[in-house]
Order: structure tokens, then sequence, then C-alpha cells
């Protein structure tokens, strides 16, 4: 009886799988959208602009987030005030369009791409704003007696510019390495501080656990600060952002919206995807100890 049971069951298994079918399901694939990712500043000596395509989630099978096509044969004119000032050249070694210049604050710019099919790309033009300086960068050790445990905060000290309608960001980097987390996004416009002083304004916080990873080799982080002038655009893209990265992670975030970028398809509202930031800097650095 017990070997009848079995042969039974091994049966009903057997019939189980066998009738199972192989469904092919298509999904619509999207075609390659160039990426623009580029800075023009009126601190560096070089001025950059890389390129590359989106690749369709199903062709990577692995899905390793390099499997992305450069493009390395574009041409990429750079243009202030409406003229020509240089054809940008490809750099092998660090994958991006250079170009011997510096941006001056006030003066307007714009990128003109066409990629290898003969797509042409424009950038709108955007006005280098100009950056408050920094007048003083410290920090405050502080020993919370909640979860927050002991942090640094970095202060900094400006004078906001009298004009309305500035915008800011900052980024901070540790002992050389850039703070790139969603979390580490840090700008704002002037509408609550519009002209005033900018005191012991606490721009970015070292927790205990940071403060150990990076003083393994030596007793203190160092710590620069860029003090960035952004445009308006630049503000909007980077607060679209931060919507979708670091405010997104619960099931009642907001759906996902575009994130616009300021370069387009020449002559059409077809945008491709990246930013062209123009920027004007101020850099500061503090050296920070336990105590």
């Amino acid at each position: 009886m017990k070997n009848q049971i079995v042969y039974i069951f091994l049966a009903f298994v057997f019939g189980l799988t066998s009738c199972q079918d192989v469904i092919d399901i298509e999904l619509d694939t999207e075609d390659n959208v160039l990426v623009v990712e580029a800075e023009l500043n009126n601190i560096d000596s070089i001025q950059w602009v890389k390129l590359s395509y989106t690749a369709d989630y199903f062709n990577n099978p692995d899905n390793v987030a390099t499997d992305y096509t450069r493009e390395q044969n574009a041409t990429v004119v750079l243009l202030e005030n409406g003229i020509v000032v240089d054809t940008m050249t490809y750099n092998i070694n660090t994958f991006q369009f250079e170009s011997a210049f510096t941006g001056t604050i006030g003066n307007t710019y714009q990128l003109r791409i066409v990629t290898t099919d003969g797509t042409v790309y424009a950038s709108a033009e955007e006005e280098l704003p100009n950056v408050p300086p920094i007048d003083s960068l410290y920090y405050i050790k502080n020993n919370y007696n909640d979860p927050r445990g002991i942090n640094w905060d970095i202060m900094l000290e400006t004078q906001e510019l009298p004009e309305e309608g500035n915008y800011y960001q900052w980024k901070i980097f540790l002992n050389g390495a850039y703070q790139d987390g969603p979390e580490d996004l840090a700008f704002t416009d002037d509408s609550w501080v519009n002209g005033s002083y900018i005191e012991e304004f606490d721009v970015y916080t070292i927790d205990e656990d940071q403060f150990i990873e990076n003083t393994t080799t030596q007793p203190y982080i160092d710590v620069r600060l860029i003090q960035m002038a952004i445009t308006k655009s630049n503000y909007e893209f980077l607060y679209n952002l931060q919507t979708q990265t670091a405010f997104a992670s619960t099931p009642f975030a907001s759906p996902p919206a575009e994130i616009k970028g300021n370069v387009f398809v020449e002559g059409t509202s077809e945008r491709a995807l990246g930013m062209f930031v123009v920027t004007s800097y101020d850099v500061d650095t503090v050296r920070v100890f336990e105590n």
C-alpha cells in the first residue's frame, strides 16, 4: 500500500511539472537617451563634459551599473555670450571632453553637441552667477544624551548677496573624498535669508562612525567645503533629484516625476538627461580633531 501511495504521489508531481508552459512576455524597449554631465566654473582651468547613453535594463543581464555606452566621437562646442570660444577635446584618460578655459562671473555660457549619429543638442544659455566669499569655517563638537550621540557640526559664516533670487549648493570633501550620497545634497535658495549675514550655519555634520572611519591613519579629518552659486535651473534639478532619492524611501512617497535638465535636441522640447552646470566657487578648509 505504501508503494502505491508513493507511485501515485510521483505521478501527480510529474503531471504538474510536465504541464508547465513557458511564456515569453514582450516588454517595451526604450531608445538610448543621451546623458550629459557637464560643469563650467570660475576657478578650475579645465572645464569638462561627459557624454553617455542610457542602456536597456533587459539588455544588461548582469545588472552592472557601469554597462553604458560612452559618446567619444561627438563634437562639443563651448559658447560664451553667444560666441564660440572652444571646441572641446576628448581625453581618453578621464573619459570626458575638456577645454582649457575658465568662466567669468556675469557672462553666459552654452554647449552645442553634435553626436556620432548627427543629432544636434543645445543647452540653455546660463549666466555664471556670483558667489559670496566664505568668511569663516569651523566646527563644534556636540555630545548629545540621545540617539544622535557624539557629532561634529561644520559651521559656516558668509554674507548672502543683497539681490533676491540667488541659489546655492555646498559640496563637502572628507580627507579628499567627495561626500556624494543622496543625504549629502545640500542646497537652498535665499527666500528666507535674502541679504542677511549668515552666522553659525551648520552646513554639514560628521557623526561618530564617520569620524572613526576617517581617522584610522591620522587623528583628524581634513574638511574641504565648496560654496557654490548655482542657477535656478540647477536648483530645480537638484530639488527634484533629492525628492526622488533621499526622500523617496517609503511606500507613501510621491510618484516619480521627470527630472528636467537644461540640454535639448535643437529646435525641439525633447531633452537629454543630466545637466550643464554653470557655477562659481569659493573654497575653504578646516581640520577637525576629536576634541
